[in-house]
């Protein structure tokens, strides 16, 4: 059975690589008063962004062609006013290009008022055996700017695009919802690290076959675990069952310790990591202005203690109870620590040079929610369960729906594990819905606005309000 050009593409990211496919822009500008058309044509490069989602698939259990079509990973448009760097490991929006967004349309059709956003012509987009194409319109008072850049994206993404109003989720549920573990036998193992990591205060790193790092921090230490199976693992190889996990699905084969340069106090430390480094992080009992951070290097565990005292702007101190103090963002050798001053803001420090501290500019009505671990997607630009970074500003977004249907997500994880696979999270944690914190909680979550193609164009286009634009985008074999 010969196979469709969308199963093709389909399997060949599915194996990891991306696939030989080219992308063809056609922009056509129209003066609605003479029928003046203006055709900008230019072909694209294909970032990773979906070989890594659909090779976040822990142990072959999730069907990503059948649950996230080809056609919906491709289904929205960016256009930028600046071009971006075509590189096809950077599928995230450098946040200086966010705000220079001229236009965005996803698959919904769309009459408000937004300036940027338009509409797909839903009978013009055609999946055949030989390519995918999508059509969008703006009339005259949308997308109206310079376009120097278009991008496929998520096709909610397109409708949201990247300054959401809070009203549009740019986080998809796309996983498991498992909460029938009994996971709390799971820590009766005597000396086995498993016991050691109800006190994670840190998403664990994965590969896809369940080996990866945890952290234990108990306030004078902090101890890099290389674990073969972990709890995340191990919990969805036993989604229906109550039987206590053991040493054969958890296994600790290393560890690494660092001995941190003063006594942290674990109710109200933040911890967080990037690519070269792990963070412990407390703000002064006393001090609202002075923030103690160590810098654990990954490549030695060698510590680097920060002292960032006389800070112009107050930083919040987490309530004891509260199980997102374990959720602190770094991000671009800045961290972002909520506002003492309003909840519903963050306070960004450099954490080289204490004086350039600000305090973000916030739309958030409710306060920041961080019981799940925020997503740093590139420089200064983060994501996290209510809101959106971009640079000195914060937005809201909605909390993501879950997968069984439900308005809005009603798991509040206390964060155990978090793998990371570009633009696909699966995190597990325990679901505290209940009084007795007594089930085990996987979801697999999709960050929305990445880049799954760039296209720099030879031309840059400007649309004004005297001309409405179509944008046809086909994707086929090269």
């Amino acid at each position: 059975m010969k196979l469709s050009f969308a199963e093709k593409i389909a399997r060949a990211f599915s194996s990891g690589s991306v696939p030989d496919i080219k992308g063809r822009t056609k922009i056509t500008l129209t003066d609605p008063r003479t029928g003046a058309r203006e055709v900008f044509q230019d072909e694209n490069m294909v970032t990773a962004a979906i070989t890594r989602i659909m090779n976040s698939n822990y142990l072959g259990l999730t069907d990503y062609y059948n649950m996230i079509p080809i056609k919906q990973l491709f289904g929205g448009v960016f256009c930028f006013s600046q071009a971006l760097t075509e590189d096809a490991s950077s599928f995230w929006p450098a946040n200086n290009s966010i705000s220079a967004m001229t236009a965005n349309a996803g698959q919904t059709p769309y009459s408000g008022t937004s300036s940027t956003r338009g509409n797909p012509e839903g009978s013009a987009t055609e999946v055949t055996g030989d390519h995918i194409k999508f059509v969008w319109s703006w009339g005259l008072s949308q997308g109206n700017g310079p376009i120097s850049c278009v991008c496929l994206t998520h096709q909610e993404a397109g409708d949201c695009g990247l300054l959401p109003d809070g009203t549009l989720p740019l986080l998809k549920s796309t996983g498991f919802n498992l909460p029938g573990v009994n996971h709390f036998s799971a820590f009766d193992l005597g000396d086995s690290s498993l016991t050691r990591a109800r006190c994670i205060a840190m998403p664990i790193k994965l590969d896809n076959d369940g080996n990866g790092i945890s952290l234990y921090c108990n306030g004078t230490t902090l101890e890099e675990i290389t674990v073969v199976h972990s709890f995340v693992t191990a919990c969805l190889l036993e989604p229906v069952t109550t039987a206590p996990l053991d040493s054969t699905n958890y296994r600790e084969v290393g560890t690494r310790t660092a001995t941190l340069s003063r006594t942290f106090n674990m109710q109200y430390t933040f911890m967080a990591q990037d690519d070269n480094n792990y963070y412990v992080m407390e703000r002064d009992s006393s001090t609202s202005t002075t923030l103690y951070v160590d810098v654990i290097a990954k490549s030695d565990m060698s510590v680097t203690p920060l002292t960032l005292s006389g800070l112009t702007e107050t930083l919040a101190r987490p309530s004891a109870n509260n199980p997102a103090r374990f959720n602190g963002i770094v991000s671009g050798g800045s961290v972002y620590w909520v506002s003492g001053s309003d909840a519903k803001t963050f306070v960004r420090v450099n954490l080289t040079t204490p004086a350039d501290t600000e305090v973000l500019t916030s739309t958030l009505t409710a306060n920041i929610d961080l019981k799940q671990t925020p997503v740093c997607m590139s420089d200064g630009l983060v994501m996290g369960r209510n809101f959106l970074i971009n640079a000195s500003n914060v937005y809201p977004i909605i909390p993501r729906t879950r997968r069984t249907g439900s308005t809005n997500e009603t798991l509040a994880y206390d964060i155990l594990a978090m793998y990371k696979n570009g633009p696909h999270i699966l995190q597990s944690g325990n679901q505290n819905s209940t009084a007795t914190y007594e089930r085990s909680v996987q979801g697999g979550v999709l960050a929305l606005p990445y880049l799954a193609t760039i296209n720099n164009l030879t031309t840059p286009v400007t649309k004004t309000n005297s001309k409405a634009m179509q944008i046809e985008y086909t994707l086929t074999e090269v």
